[in-house]
Order: structure tokens, then C-alpha cells, then sequence
């Protein structure tokens, strides 16, 4: 534990003097960024039908896209902070069974406050950890063939963790290539009734393993 601590001061040390000897000026900066991922949730399913409760895990490819507004610290720390919106969608799920049918395609809107900690060197290319925390904001278009089902939304707290490289190509413009880990909590619970049929549903834990590509442009 003390070694890796060590590490970790050498490393923000390092850091700290690279950007005063080669980073340019901090200040606001713009970005766009979109790319894809899977997302993975547990999934519970209670049918009074076929008397069956089920927990299972599912998961389902997903795009994303989005755009961001921050500001480089680079002046005082290497360090940069920022306003994050992302649009998630192109996943959903399925239940079958002898009695009925659903599917419930899921769209998730997230706003995060997320921070970089930049590792500068000597070449155009700077590594970076990130973290983030914020808001989900959980869409549900459901479809179900015993009953006339409601679409459903939920608002939950969303946190988001990763790291990546941006690749300064030109004094002020930056691409970048980022994976995050992002969690967006549960889903509104869904009941469904026909002719003595129910059947209950939820999608637990949300989240989502992303990778991103996008450019960041420095005033």
C-alpha cells in the first residue's frame, strides 16, 4: 500500500511539472463526442401465470452521443472539469413466455459533472483518468400483448468512471479516445394485467461499459 501510494504522489508530481513545461494555456473548452458500448442490467420478471419469478442478467448493444463544455486547469493543476450531456439508446429488452409478450426499449439521458486528471509528457499524446457523477434520466417505450401498457421514466443518480488518450493535433483542437464504465440505476417497475394474467417487471442496475470518440476544441 505505501508503494503504490508513493506511485501515485510521483505520478501527480510528474504530471503537475509536465504541464507547466509543455501544455499550453488552460482555458474553456468544447467538445462533441459519440461512439457505442453494451449495456448490462439485471432483469426481474414475476408471472402469476406460469406462478415464475426470475432474476437474470441481460444485455444488449447501445450508441451514444453527446457534447460537452468544461474548463482546462492546466494553469494551476493538471486537472480539467466539465458539464456532460449524453444521449444512450439502440438497446432493448425481451420477455416471452406461453401467455404473453413484452418489450420494452430503453432511451437514457444523462447529465454529469465529470473531472480529468491529465498525465502531460513530452509527445502530443496525454493519458487521462476521469470520473463523473450526475443524473439519469430513464425513458421506457413498452409494448406488451396483454395489455395497453403506459410508457415509464425514472430519474436516478448516475455516476461514471474510465480513462482515456487525447491526441493534440493541433494547437488548439484535441481528439480523444475514451472508455467509461457509466451506472444509471433501476427502472420503473411495470405491471401488466389481462383476464386474471400479471405479470411484473423491472430492470435493476443499469449500466453501461462505453467507448467514445471525440474532439475537444480550446478557446
Amino acid at each position: 500500500m505505501k508503494r503504490f501510494l508513493l506511485l501515485l504522489a510521483a505520478l501527480a508530481i510528474m504530471s503537475t511539472c509536465y504541464s507547466i513545461a509543455f501544455a499550453e494555456d488552460g482555458g474553456f473548452y468544447m467538445a462533441v463526442r459519440g461512439g457505442g458500448g453494451w449495456v448490462v442490467a439485471d432483469e426481474s420478471v414475476s408471472n402469476n401465470s406460469t406462478t415464475s419469478s426470475t432474476e437474470s442478467d441481460w444485455d444488449d448493444g447501445a450508441w451514444s452521443l453527446g457534447a460537452a463544455v468544461g474548463y482546462n486547469w492546466m494553469d494551476q493543476l493538471p486537472i480539467r472539469t466539465e458539464l456532460e450531456y449524453m444521449y444512450h439508446a439502440g438497446f432493448k429488452y425481451d420477455y416471452a413466455d406461453a401467455n404473453a409478450t413484452l418489450q420494452d426499449e430503453i432511451t437514457i439521458h444523462t447529465l454529469m459533472v465529470n473531472v480529468f486528471w491529465d498525465i502531460y509528457n513530452e509527445s502530443a499524446f496525454t493519458p487521462y483518468l476521469t470520473a463523473g457523477v450526475g443524473a439519469a434520466f430513464i425513458e421506457e417505450d413498452l409494448d406488451s400483448s396483454i395489455d395497453d401498457v403506459s410508457d415509464k421514466s425514472s430519474t436516478n443518480v448516475a455516476f461514471n468512471v474510465g480513462g482515456g488518450v487525447g491526441w493534440e493535433f493541433t494547437e488548439d483542437w484535441t481528439l480523444d479516445l475514451m472508455y467509461r464504465y457509466k451506472y444509471f440505476g433501476d427502472g420503473d417497475k411495470v405491471t401488466l394485467t389481462s383476464a386474471g394474467n400479471s405479470i411484473e417487471y423491472e430492470a435493476k442496475d443499469l449500466s453501461m461499459h462505453e467507448v467514445t470518440l471525440g474532439v475537444r476544441y480550446q478557446f
